[in-house]
């Protein structure tokens, strides 16, 4: 309709204009345009915007308005054919490359990152598995073969994974369902790869090499992220730093492994389990996420003077009331410390949940 040109200040808000000044209104002067000088050096926008900012509206009006004026100005008083070109290759070049922007970057840094440990997992692993299976003497024909895959292996595994979701899975809680997801991934890309090579002249390629790739690659990849998951778990603790209280843990069943693992896990747990106690002699000397069970509730008395214990913290959903009271009973003849742990279902079955604060125990084995 000829109102607009390709490049030209940004046409604002008819509200936001009222905020104006005489100076500020020269860049009305000039057509707006659809590329700008703001949509090329001020292009994130929304990213100017200061964390935790409660009134976006006065934040844009003193500050982000002005500074899109001031180069808005400058356009209006320098107006140039030559810089309406550079305007309008870099507006075309920030289009393409707008998915890629340093917030978006920082933000991904780790899936990122995952993803190249990933790919560089997957190609070890089938030149490993092809090493392995010819006896470490590749032919020219066989590595004319591996080549050709290698590039089907780098192309079809990623976008699996990353369908699968294997990167908006945090490390610190690597788990069986991680587990799961990897071996999912792992054999539906296998898949792939080997259905490409079939289709596409490489049927002479080792079926047992793909098993053998497969195999070797749920192992590194599982491996990687344990690693990576050990790594952080200790820089965390370690910069966490202060005091801990040494604890032990009763109870070895699903009750004592959810709070062994929260506690572990934490990188802000002030409780350091440095033993576990369970009224099962079968279970004695076991190791439960590296923690061994000592013995009874007669051996707390040993592992308080030999550990320095301060605390017992009773998972109630693994003991029986009898031995609730006799562990209570031998934390007060040592003047300890412990708290009752109820099962999370039962707490989250309470109508109204209350903190337990050593509570002594009836004969009957009664809160």
């Amino acid at each position: 309709a000829g109102s607009m040109a390709l490049v030209g200040p940004r046409p604002e808000d008819p509200y936001f204009v009222n905020f104006y000044s005489e100076e500020q209104k020269k860049v009305l002067s000039v057509k707006p345009g659809l590329i700008g000088p703001s949509q090329i050096d001020g292009r994130d926008e929304v990213e100017q915007y200061p964390e935790g900012t409660e009134d976006t509206e006065k934040y844009y009006i003193e500050n982000i308005l002005p500074e899109k004026l001031a180069r808005d100005l400058e356009y209006v008083r320098d107006l140039t054919v030559w810089g309406d070109l550079r305007f309008l290759i870099w507006g075309f070049l920030g289009v393409v490359f707008s998915q890629f922007k340093t917030g978006f970057l920082m933000r991904s840094r780790s899936r990122l990152a995952f993803l190249s440990l990933d790919l560089a997992l997957v190609v070890v692993s089938y030149v490993v598995a092809n090493f392995v299976h010819f006896d470490w003497e590749l032919t020219a024909r066989t590595q004319s073969y591996v080549v050709k895959t290698l590039f089907w292996v780098v192309v079809l595994k990623p976008p699996v994974f990353v369908y699968y979701g294997l990167y908006q899975r945090t490390t610190r809680w690597v788990g069986r369902h991680d587990l799961a997801a990897i071996v999912k991934a792992a054999s539906v890309s296998s898949a792939l790869v080997i259905a490409v090579t079939y289709f596409s002249g490489l049927r002479a390629h080792s079926r047992a090499v793909f098993i053998e790739d497969w195999a070797l690659l749920i192992v590194l990849m599982s491996s990687a992220r344990f690693v990576v998951r050990h790594v952080v778990s200790g820089a965390s603790r370690v910069g966490n730093g202060g005091e801990v209280t040494k604890v032990l843990v009763a109870g070895s069943g699903h009750g004592g492994e959810m709070i062994l693992r929260s506690l572990l896990e934490d990188p802000r747990s002030r409780f350091l389990p440095v033993g576990i106690i369970d009224h099962e002699p079968r279970r004695w000397g076991a190791l439960i996420h590296g923690i061994r069970v000592m013995g009874g509730a007669t051996d707390i008395a040993m592992a308080a003077s030999t550990h320095g214990v301060e605390m017992v913290l009773i998972a109630l959903s693994d003991l029986d009331p009898a031995v609730v009271r006799d562990i209570s009973e031998a934390c007060d003849r040592l003047s300890m410390k412990y708290r009752l742990v109820p099962a999370l279902a039962d707490a989250l079955a309470e109508e109204k949940p209350q903190v337990v604060r050593n509570t002594r125990l009836s004969s009957e084995g009664r809160l």
